[in-house]
């Protein structure tokens, strides 16, 4: 070892003697600046970066029987065949066994109904396989259904589940379109149930748009109209939706609120897609706020709903939402295994926005395994999707996280211009929880640079939205930095204010930092 020692210092000796001392000067001013950089990055992935991620959520769809069209055939006589299946499919579909409903239904098509018997009939088939994940087969039994309808009711319903199948395919224009012909035609009926049913899924679009202002508007349109007629069951589904939007804006004491509203009505009345719905969305709210636990005990129970239900996209939805939390966990093969498989279903499904949230998920996990170039490519993936989907939140979630990539890479000017683009979106539409993300990955770009009072600037903006929104995965990453960067500062004051602000909630967090 001596030997080694004395070669390399004479190494070192003869290189430093060919030297004048103004490049020995620069040389030596080259090494620090290269170390300050290492150290900041070592010290960052220590404390766990800010990370962006998407978390699957099922967004509320209504699906009573505003959007069902039965044209008098309850008034048929009780032992008329075509009365009987259809009730029979009417109990089955209530019961939740759509596959027993659609049995019913193609028995009542093969007892000679008439044109507009046939068309309550096709609607109804539409509807069911909208549940079951088949869109092509939904939207061949609604087409049907208008074909054979003359009826403005029996189009209204065919329009309003039209737009369901557009809106899960991704065509929102479209979705919208077929949503706004329902509505027009169910206002000048006075089809209340009819109405709710629209502005609820008209909400929902706009959610996804980034309007939420607009969709919180129909959502309670929407509230209105299920209280004054009592539907228990639209109730549920307008409070789910609205948790959604709540939890979009960072506002988890209110989400936590409305699905928990939501999830007591659909357990009186037994609704299991309702109830699984709404264990996604708390599971959503307490993952937010660190609580793996608890969000994982919703989302196996929502999984198995839907698995006993064959609900294909609310399996994806739990696989997905599952994926996530094991990344959390530093399981990343089997994160990567329920991604997969939530992908792969909603692949065979056509569904868009799950594919793009999958993408952006595995994109995550690629990323912590080191293989930044597989994740670049899964994030580009969900970038394209979520531009031809008009997801605003995607998009942000989309360009945060490829700034991720972009600062691992080195390339800081790329990363910065990425995490400012997700920074613009989620300041328009008023998201807090991707504002909280993009500040702090703004921040440590800064501090890797060395700017440490910009730095600072950022992840106390970070930490400012998170402690409002109470987003403990933010706050585990951010607070300590902070508390790092004001001690080699010697801002003691700065630093016992925050661990004064964060005592009570985070004692874990303080505590660990003496």
């Amino acid at each position: 070892m001596g030997v080694l020692i004395d070669i390399g210092n004479a190494i070192v000796s003869a290189f430093f003697d060919k030297m004048d001392p103004v490049t020995i000067g620069l040389f030596a001013l080259l090494i620090i600046a290269i170390l300050i950089i290492f150290f900041a990055l070592v010290m960052l992935r220590r404390s766990g970066p800010v990370t962006t991620f998407e978390v699957s959520l099922q967004r509320g769809v209504k699906l009573g029987f505003g959007n069902v069209y039965e044209d008098g055939i309850p008034n048929l006589p009780k032992l008329n065949p075509i009365r009987q299946n259809f009730e029979k499919g009417k109990e089955s579909f209530n019961e939740e066994k759509y596959g027993d409903a659609l049995g019913f239904l193609k028995k009542a098509l093969e007892e000679n109904p008439t044109g507009e018997q046939k068309a309550a009939i096709h609607n109804f088939m539409g509807l069911s396989y909208i549940i079951l994940g088949n869109l092509d087969k939904a939207k061949t039994e609604l087409n049907k259904a208008l074909n054979y309808t003359k009826n403005l009711g029996g189009k209204a319903a065919a329009y309003g589940n039209l737009g369901l199948v557009y809106k899960t395919w991704g065509d929102l224009d479209k979705a919208v379109e077929y949503h706004e012909k329902a509505l027009k035609i169910d206002q000048e009926l006075g089809r209340k149930e009819g109405m709710a049913a629209n502005y609820g899924n008209l909400g929902n679009i706009y959610q996804i748009r980034g309007d939420l202002d607009k969709a919180v508007e129909y959502h309670e349109k929407a509230l209105k109209i299920d209280q004054e007629l009592g539907s228990k069951e639209g109730m549920a589904t307008d409070y789910g939706n609205l948790g959604v939007v709540y939890k979009t804006w960072g506002d988890l004491d209110k989400a936590l609120e409305c699905h928990e509203k939501a999830l007591k009505i659909d357990q009186e009345l037994c609704i299991k897609k309702g109830m699984a719905r709404d264990y996604s969305g708390l599971g959503i709210v307490y993952q937010t706020q660190g609580d793996l636990d608890k969000a994982v005990k919703y989302y196996e129970k929502a999984l198995k709903i839907n698995e006993e239900l064959g609900r294909r996209e609310g399996m994806a939805i739990g696989y997905g939402n599952l994926g996530v939390v094991y990344k959390t966990w530093g399981d990343l093969d089997k994160a990567v295994e329920y991604h997969e498989k939530a992908l792969k279903i909603d692949q065979e499904l056509g569904l868009k926005e799950g594919m793009a949230n999958q993408y952006g998920n595995l994109g995550n996990v690629y990323q912590d395994k080191g293989d930044l170039e597989v994740a670049a490519e899964y994030h580009e993936k969900a970038l394209k999707i979520d531009q031809e989907f008009g997801s605003k939140e995607g998009v942000a979630i989309d360009y945060g996280n490829l700034g991720l990539i972009y600062r691992d890479l080195g390339d800081l000017d790329k990363a910065m211009e990425y995490h400012e683009k997700g920074l613009k979106i989620d300041e328009e539409i008023g998201r807090k929880e991707g504002m909280a993300n993009q500040y702090g990955n703004l921040g440590s770009i800064y501090h890797i640079r060395g700017d440490l009072d910009k730095a600072v600037e950022f992840y106390e903006k970070s930490l400012l939205l998170a402690i409002e929104m109470r987003y403990f995965e933010v706050i585990k990453g951010v607070f300590p930095i902070t508390i790092d960067i004001y001690t080699k500062q010697g801002k003691y004051e700065k630093v016992e204010e925050l661990k004064r602000k964060f005592k009570e909630k985070y004692p874990q967090l303080v505590d660990k930092e003496g």
